[in-house]
């Protein structure tokens, strides 16, 4: 074999090898929002809420139903906690439609003060 084929091949089996290792990472990316997700309900105030929604503006969502199911019901705890402060709970609703996730609960900023508390 010539080097060009040799460089061809190796071309090749590096793109397919790319392609396994993406291939076996999405379970583990779904995995991690879904646990992220859980801890936030676990453990629920403001700082983690924050670091939640940091996560969420820089993580690339995969399109599952059980990641879209795990940040609605996220959302939805958050929303219901009166301790949160309303600024985060706008935030979290605009990271999610800004990740284009469906039937996230809408919050609507003219019912909030300037605190960013609910009226």
């Amino acid at each position: 074999m010539d080097s060009e084929t040799k460089k061809y091949i190796t071309v090749i089996v590096l793109a397919i090898l790319l392609i396994i290792l993406v291939r076996f990472a999405i379970p583990f990316k779904i995995i991690r929002v879904i646990r992220k997700s859980e801890y936030v309900r676990d453990n629920l105030n403001n700082k983690n809420v924050r670091n939640y929604i940091s996560f969420l503006g820089k993580s690339m969502l995969i399109n599952a139903p059980e990641v879209g199911q795990a940040l609605r019901e996220t959302q939805l705890v958050v929303n219901e906690a009166m301790h949160i402060d309303g600024r985060l709970k706008l935030a979290l609703y605009q990271v999610l439609m800004r990740k284009r996730i469906m039937g996230v609960q809408e919050i609507n900023p003219i019912y909030l003060d300037k605190d960013g508390n609910r009226i």
